[in-house]
């Protein structure tokens, strides 16, 4: 019976393979589009279990475009702000409509389904509801497929939770309780780095600066699962080796992004753009380059631009090694500022056709100004300027 509704769902999923290559836009896609094909049936029916286990097994290869998955299940089932990617959580979000069906009765929701309702487990919810259970009522002793599933799931919500007081929660709150409860739940990059606010980098890294192209790398980058030598290395990939494409050393994200000779100019390019348009002293941390950690830079307008030099310079590095490793490209240290300062100029040409006046020159007032509708680029944006970082 459920076969028909997992072909469209298979199908849905295959016609947006190609299509969507951001972590958000794929996320959004299984949300809206794709699981809507199978959830209108979990409303009268129920899923059997491998069909559920398939269902979540595509949905992560989906979003990662391989079986292997970098980052564990239970993260990116979480909000954006807290490291995940509100990747559907397939059996939770049934549970949900399981129990939000159940509240409903025990709320006395006016429908006509709850007489059915009443009649197939008024029984049961008697202790939690006594007007389920009147002797004018006829009820069943037997109880379908569909409401002991039911049952079952609320009975162990009920042992998790330990109240009987059910307020009418919408599906969606009872989802974002079921997969992370009392904010339990703390993912590895937490652990590993307890001194960063991730929730103030992921609240970066997702926020509207940040060119959705880039956000992949920024995202692997701030969970410490980009796919650098020695990760590869250590996973024993492809018997890969350690070493740095770039240099001698071995390859991990920090000497890649932030320590290597071949790309630390470009770095030194980003602190000197960031040093210009400071007007106080701000203590730029080393992290930033990693984790995204922005704060207290003064203004929002400086914070818009800061986290797309950062996002912008982070892709350009990576995008730059793959073409290096795997390609075979020939580039030097002035290719990566050449390629950063161009895409930094492509992004103030669109704010310039977007953004009002006013609002234009508080973000990138200090990097160019306009004449008869035309940009006119500073010199700090001239990549001959930093020929004496090389």
């Amino acid at each position: 019976m459920f076969n028909e509704s997992y072909i469209n769902f298979s199908n849905t999923l295959n016609l947006w393979c190609n299509k969507c290559k951001s972590f958000k836009g794929k996320s959004s896609v299984l949300n809206t589009y794709v699981l809507s094909k199978i959830l209108y049936f979990v409303q009268c029916q129920t899923i059997p279990s491998h069909y559920i286990n398939m269902i979540q097994k595509s949905c992560f290869k989906f979003i990662w475009g391989s079986v292997y998955e970098p980052i564990a299940r239970k993260t990116l089932f979480l909000d954006f702000t807290l490291g995940g990617l509100r990747v559907p959580n397939v059996q939770q979000r049934i549970n949900a409509f399981y129990l939000s069906h159940l509240f409903k009765l025990l709320n006395d929701y006016k429908s006509p389904w709850v007489y059915f309702t009443r009649y197939w487990i008024g029984m049961q919810l008697r202790k939690f509801n006594p007007s389920l259970h009147s002797n004018s009522e006829p009820h069943s002793e037997f109880v379908p497929s569909f409401y002991v599933e039911c049952l079952r799931v609320f009975r162990k919500f009920i042992k998790d939770v330990q109240t009987e007081n059910f307020k009418q929660w919408s599906v969606k709150e009872i989802y974002t309780f079921l997969i992370n409860p009392n904010n339990e739940y703390i993912p590895k990059c937490n652990k590993e780095f307890p001194l960063i606010d991730f929730k103030n980098t992921f609240r970066n890294i997702f926020s509207m600066a940040v060119d959705p192209v880039c956000r992949n790398t920024c995202f692997r980058l701030a969970h410490s699962v980009v796919y650098v030598n020695k990760y590869l290395y250590d996973k024993k990939f492809n018997h890969a080796k350690k070493k740095c494409t770039f240099c001698n050393c071995d390859e991990t994200a920090q000497h890649l992004f932030i320590d290597c000779l071949f790309t630390s100019p470009l770095n030194k390019t980003v602190l000197y753009l960031i040093d210009i348009l400071t007007i106080e002293n701000i203590n730029i941390n080393p992290k930033w380059f990693q984790f995204f950690d922005v704060k207290n830079v003064g203004s929002i307008e400086l914070k818009y631009v800061y986290l797309i030099f950062l996002s912008e310079s982070r892709h350009i590095i990576w995008t730059c090694r793959n073409s290096v490793k795997h390609e075979k490209i020939l580039l030097s240290p002035l290719d990566l500022i050449i390629k950063f300062i161009n895409r930094i100029k492509y992004r103030i040409t669109l704010d310039f056709h977007r953004l009002t006046q006013d609002f234009f020159y508080l973000y990138w007032g200090g990097l160019c100004h306009t004449t008869n509708e035309n940009i006119v680029f500073h010199r700090e944006l001239d990549y001959q300027n930093y020929l004496t970082y090389l």
